[in-house]
């Protein structure tokens, strides 16, 4: 996987772009771009409109810190219903399993360096050979934001195949425009706010697994869990320490409350263990006297 470049370096990188924007639109709104992941098949960036030389408040609630893989659950969940059409056998899965942590990880970083006139844009692209000769691409992009307490999610393009020919142009995602006939599903955790826009509460626990919906018997709807392994940084460590008997309230009180963020998708599973191995070997030997 190509990592992304540093942020100073993408913004120096981009700087003749950014001009052409700024000075090629006379009419209409402005905006600032600037990349935060760039892959041949996954493009992140944080978006903001641009006035009279300046950003325009947006309000939104940046920057801030959403677990990656809680984000990937958030995307797993959230369905669609192609064509509008009032048929179950129409509802699919809005995000393509196979880039759903991937994206989660960029778009965890893109909340952390966002400010509150930014929005992330990402653009996902999927590609399928068929008979061992063509390739397809299908596009799946979102605009995501923070307000308040909620996870904001635009939905422009799912699984959108995308043009021959027109692989270096992949279009941007926009909140108000509607290129592609499909609804937003509402769900336990999802608010529909708009035909194509969701609200999620991303602290519900019904967010701590990955799943994807299929269509059983007479069209009933069924979830199963996505048998993916999370990135590295994110597993789960099997050898936990026993918590000893003799613990002070103090130390009570913060595994408490390193659970309680963990529950809540705050932090990831290695930060918790490691942050939970530290108090505890901190209470065994508050000295430092160990070997």
């Amino acid at each position: 996987m190509t990592r992304a470049l540093p942020r100073a370096r993408l913004a120096a990188l981009t700087i003749p772009a950014l001009l052409l924007v700024l000075t090629t639109a006379a009419c209409g709104p402005r905006y600032q771009r600037i990349p935060v992941f760039e892959h041949r098949n996954l493009s992140v960036m944080l978006r903001a409109e641009v006035r009279d030389g300046d950003t325009v408040p947006r309000n939104f609630s940046h920057p801030t810190t959403i677990s990656s893989v809680r984000l990937a659950h958030v995307l797993s969940r959230l369905d669609v219903r192609m064509g509008g059409e009032e048929n179950d056998k129409k509802r699919q899965a809005a995000f393509p399993t196979a880039l759903l942590y991937t994206v989660g990880e960029q778009v965890a970083l893109a909340f952390e360096e966002a400010d509150p006139s930014q929005e992330v844009v990402v653009r996902a692209v999927r590609s399928e050979k068929r008979l061992g000769l063509f390739t397809s691409k299908y596009l799946t992009s979102f605009v995501t934001w923070m307000q308040g307490e909620d996870l904001y999610v635009h939905l422009s393009r799912v699984e959108w195949l995308v043009p021959k020919g027109e692989d270096d142009e992949i279009p941007e995602p926009w909140v108000h425009r509607r290129v592609q006939d499909f609804k937003a599903l509402a769900a336990e955790g999802v608010i529909l706010v708009g035909e194509q826009t969701v609200a999620v509460d991303w602290r519900n626990p019904v967010f701590r697994k990955p799943t994807h919906l299929r269509i059983g018997a007479g069209g009933k709807l069924l979830r199963r869990q996505i048998l993916l392994e999370a990135p590295a940084e994110e597993e789960v460590v099997d050898e936990v320490p026993l918590v000893p008997a003799d613990l002070s309230s103090d130390v009570l009180r913060a595994l408490a409350d390193l659970q309680d963020q963990r529950q809540r998708g705050e932090i990831s599973e290695t930060r918790y263990h490691q942050a939970r191995r530290d108090l505890l070997r901190q209470a065994s030997d508050p000295a430092g006297e160990s070997p």
